[in-house]
């Protein structure tokens, strides 16, 4: 509690005295730099920081108490360290990150993957001896010779192939770079030059034999070495005490590290205290400690980045100040807690409007609130004094103090008429009244617009613009008689469908313009009487639809804008011409911009919902500073990370990996979270994607084929990176590569032939079934006519006597014969009786007739249910080995009984007619047209056929055949 008593008396006292560099004693010296705290959360690591540096990439890497952390300004990444303690870290001028540790030091070791950099630690513990007992590596300095890093008790030296060493059996603190060579100091012996084998006593080291050692800082002109409490500045060797104006606070609150900022000016951070920035001179800048915007006041490392924000390594998470850019807060910290609703200055004074009084801030840097005057809009300076419109009335500002001089009378807006008229309006009247700071004359009053005035600006004696909060813009013109005004003409300007649109009167340049919700920046016509858009500042402020809402003119000239929901400036070019900018204005990011006012010391404000923001145009920040943009993790199928991405050797996946996942980041760390991304994928893309903020880009079923991965990012500043290409090639499917296409013709060749030789079988079968089917004709056919034909001769022969008429009966039986043989082979190639059913049925209906027509009694067991199709040929040649069977049976073998069975089983079909008549010799019988047809056809189907016979014994035909 001491130390937070002892803390906030000083920063009075600062406030008080201190300065801003570069600022006079003025209050705009007292206003807070940007500062971004990121938690052990949000990183993923330890809450104790100790340094910080960066690659020759951008990239920062911290020293945290649990592992190296990595930050790509999207992603942060830890690389493992042994003992799991970092306590010192920097690079070398190629880039290369050193680390000092808990008992171990080495550097970080970049993998050659193009884009998708893999880091890893490397131990330089391997060329040192076991027998050391290294203890924690405090500091590590990286300067020309090689790699410096020192624990109590060592000094080590890395000259790139070797380490070396210096031993002490006090104490080494502090390694530290001066004209070149690396100095250290030795407790009870002082300040020590390292060299590789050796370490050089520095005379005037000697000093701080008996004295800590906790910084040294170089300027152009001036060295200064700084002990736990105190600093001291060396000339020509002589140490005297440095006479600043934060002695006390720092001998209160104990001195960690120093360092010398890009702009000259020096940084001390504290034990207990968070930060302390000085001139070299002495002189206070600030103090940023866990009061004002730091997470703790503890700070044991600091950095400066190229952009000139400044890194504290804290026991409570990782600060980034952004010194460097022009931009001041002036908030709560200053006393200034509520919305601000207008800026203005007077003298030294800045005054502000709020939402429920007002503020004003001198020198000191303390805002002091003026309450009572509920919601305060604007300002307006006159001879007399500053005036500020309130709902409850006008105050007029002067001594510290808001004294009330209209209180019945409530305008919204005042603007100058002449001399000490001025022109006040409300929505229901306005008045034209003499201000003396004191009594208030009203000179002329008439009824309003019946809409809220929203600012109010002279032409000419006789000729007023009153802008309105929601209806358009009014000109009012006044009738005057021996210079009293005796009338008015009330004129509305803009076209009937602006009747909804707020309207901002501004005088820039000498000239009126007019900023409007929807028709952005217009000017007047006096010949038409109508209003045009105004494009003096560029062809931007006249889009329509466009609002305008402030516009301000500083005194160099240029004009500053919050259009369309942008900060931009009009600077005024040597030729009168502007050139629009709005890129280091992207930082102001607060919600609400309630005003804009340029100062007459050159500072441009800005009143937002946190307070105001005050910028400096004469403080020089290059917000077009290149920066890279990183490809990182290239994924398969969202999961398997993979190499790759040269332009001789690209990335060459198969097919099936072809869902891709590409991360990138850009090493932009002003805001990174604003940092936009569009990519292209070339030969798959037609053209770049539009702006995202999303840090990845996912490719799904990628053709096969050559790609160019391109991704590109654009920073707060409006700053585009160089494209950054990723080259990968897709294999084709096997489906599509040079052998499947072989297998293809070699496949499609066969299919050709076979369809060829399927066809050219079916073309053989059908000449083989004419062949057969005439060859049928001709065997069952042929003998039956040629008997026609004879008998039908005899008939007419003469010669032959007697009764013909058996001729005659002879021919009809044989013409009955022909018809039943045609029959059966037409019904035996018809494809409707394919089917078995149809075929048995036949077959019983066939041998039920033969038999009952000569009195034979017989047994029929045919299976009808047989599976599947009957082959026509099949079925031709069954049929008449069927029926040929039958005949026998009938005519020629007396039998008084005859079982038939055709039975279908295992795939296989067995037809057997037994009878019980006189039999025959087969061998006798072999000639046989019947039996020599039944065996023909038997071996056209594949059948085996038995024959089992003798004279008086029966017969038994068997035949089996697979179907």
């Amino acid at each position: 509690m001491k130390h937070v008593k002892i803390i906030g008396l000083f920063i009075a006292a600062v406030w008080l005295s201190g300065t801003d560099a570069c600022a006079g004693q003025t209050v705009s010296g007292h206003g807070y730099p940007f500062i971004t705290n990121i938690s052990a959360e949000e990183y993923d690591g330890h809450v104790q920081n100790w340094g910080f540096t960066t690659d020759d990439e951008g990239m920062l890497f911290v020293a945290n108490t649990g592992e190296v952390l990595r930050y790509d300004g999207v992603r942060w990444h830890s690389i493992s360290v042994p003992g799991r303690r970092t306590f010192s870290i920097t690079s070398d001028s190629d880039g290369t990150v050193f680390v000092g540790g808990a008992g171990d030091f080495g550097y970080i070791s970049r993998s050659s993957r193009t884009h998708s950099r893999s880091y890893e630690y490397v131990s330089l513990l391997p060329g040192v001896a076991d027998t050391l007992n290294i203890e924690n590596i405090w500091g590590v300095v990286a300067a020309e010779p090689g790699v410096f890093f020192h624990s109590n008790r060592y000094v080590f030296f890395y000259d790139g192939d070797q380490v070396h060493y210096h031993e002490t059996d006090t104490r080494f603190s502090l390694l530290f770079e001066k004209d070149g060579n690396i100095y250290t100091r030795e407790a009870e012996k002082g300040i020590k030059k390292v060299r590789a084998n050796t370490l050089i006593p520095w005379e005037d080291g000697r000093f701080f034999s008996d004295r800590s050692l906790m910084g040294y800082m170089q300027t152009e002109e001036k060295e200064f070495f700084c002990s736990f409490r105190n600093c001291y500045e060396y000339d020509d060797g002589d140490f005297r005490e440095f006479d600043h104006g934060a002695s006390e606070y720092l001998e209160q609150n104990g001195i960690d590290n120093t360092r010398v900022l890009s702009d000259g000016t020096l940084m001390i951070a504290t034990r207990n205290g968070g930060i302390v920035q000085l001139t070299a001179d002495g002189e206070v800048i600030r103090i940023l400690n866990s009061d004002n915007g730091l997470p703790s006041n503890s700070v044991y490392g600091s950095y400066e980045d190229d952009s000139g924000s400044l890194w504290l390594a804290t026991v409570n998470g990782i600060s980034r100040v952004d010194v460097s850019l022009p931009f001041r807060r002036y908030d709560h910290r200053n006393g200034i807690n509520e919305t601000i609703t207008n800026v203005s200055m007077r003298n030294d004074t800045l005054l502000l409007a709020s939402a429920s009084g007002a503020f004003h801030m001198g020198p000191d840097g303390v805002a002091q609130f003026h309450e009572g005057k509920t919601f305060c809009r604007n300002f307006h300076h006159h001879r007399s004094g500053l005036y500020m419109t309130c709902t409850e009335g006008v105050f007029r500002y002067a001594d510290g103090r808001f004294e009330q001089v209209l209180s019945e009378f409530r305008p919204r807006a005042i603007g100058e008429f002449r001399g000490d008229t001025l022109i006040a309006g409300t929505g229901e009247e306005i008045q034209v009244m003499l201000f003396d700071g004191g009594q208030n004359e009203v000179l002329y009053r008439f009824e309003g617009t019946g809409h809220r005035i929203k600012s109010i600006a002279r032409c000419s004696d006789d000729f007023v613009w009153m802008g309105t909060e929601a209806d358009g813009l009014y000109r009012l013109e006044f009738e005057k008689e021996n210079g009293n005004i005796t009338g008015h003409k009330l004129t509305y300007v803009m076209d009937e469908e602006d009747r909804q649109s707020r309207v901002s009167v501004a005088e820039i340049g000498g000239e009126t313009f007019f900023l409007t919700t929807g028709r952005g920046l217009m000017s007047y016509d006096a010949d038409a009487d109508s209003l045009f858009p105004a494009s003096r500042f560029g062809e931007r402020f006249t889009e329509p639809g466009l609002q305008v809402f402030w516009a301000t003119e500083d005194n160099g000239g240029n004009v500053w804008f919050r259009a369309g929901e942008q900060y931009q400036v009009a600077r005024l070019q040597d030729d009168g011409t502007y050139d629009v900018e709005t890129g280091l204005l992207s930082r102001i990011d607060d919600r609400q911009s309630n005003a804009i006012y340029a100062d007459a010391g050159g500072h441009v404000w800005f009143a937002t919902e946190k307070g105001v923001i005050r910028h400096d145009p004469e403080r020089k920040f290059d917000e077009y500073r290149s920066f890279e943009t990183k490809i990182g993790d290239v994924l398969v199928r969202g999961d398997s990370v993979v190499t790759g991405g040269d332009p001789d050797e690209p990335l060459v996946l198969d097919y099936e990996d072809n869902d891709l996942r590409f991360t990138f980041s850009a090493l932009s760390y002003h805001q990174p979270e604003r940092t936009e991304y569009r990519t292209k994928m070339e030969g798959f893309d037609d053209d770049w994607l539009p702006w995202s903020d999303e840090v990845q880009r996912d490719y799904t079923n990628i053709p096969e084929g050559r790609y160019r991965f391109l991704v590109e990012s654009r920073n707060v500043y409006g700053v585009t990176s160089e494209s950054v290409p990723y080259y990968l090639e897709v294999l084709a499917p096997w489906y599509r590569t040079w052998w499947a296409y072989l297998i293809y013709i070699i496949t499609g060749s066969l299919v050709i032939y076979t369809g060829y030789r399927i066809r050219l079988h079916q073309v053989t079968r059908v000449h083989r079934m004419r062949n057969s089917i005439a060859s049928d004709l001709h065997d069952e056919i042929s003998a039956t006519l040629s008997s026609i034909s004879f008998f039908a001769r005899a008939i007419e022969n003469e010669k032959l006597g007697g009764d013909k008429s058996r001729f005659v009966s002879l021919i009809s039986q044989s013409a009955g014969d022909a018809k039943e043989k045609i029959t059966d082979i037409v019904w035996a190639i018809n494809p409707e009786h394919d089917d078995w059913k149809s075929f048995a049925l036949k077959c019983r209906r066939y041998a039920s007739d033969c038999f009952e027509s000569h009195g034979i009694e017989y047994e029929l067991d045919v299976d009808g249910d047989i599976p599947g199709r009957m082959d026509m040929q099949v079925r031709k040649n069954l049929w008449l080995i069927f029926k040929e069977m039958i005949t026998n049976a009938v005519r020629h073998s007396g039998a008084r009984f005859v079982r038939v069975s055709m039975k279908h089983s295992g795939g296989r079909l067995r037809l057997e007619v037994a009878d019980n008549g006189s039999g025959f010799d087969s061998s006798e019988k072999k000639s046989g047209n019947g039996l020599r047809n039944i065996r023909a056809r038997a071996g056209q189907i594949g059948g085996q056929l038995e024959l089992d016979t003798r004279p008086g014994d029966g017969t038994c035909w068997k035949l089996g055949i697979r179907l």
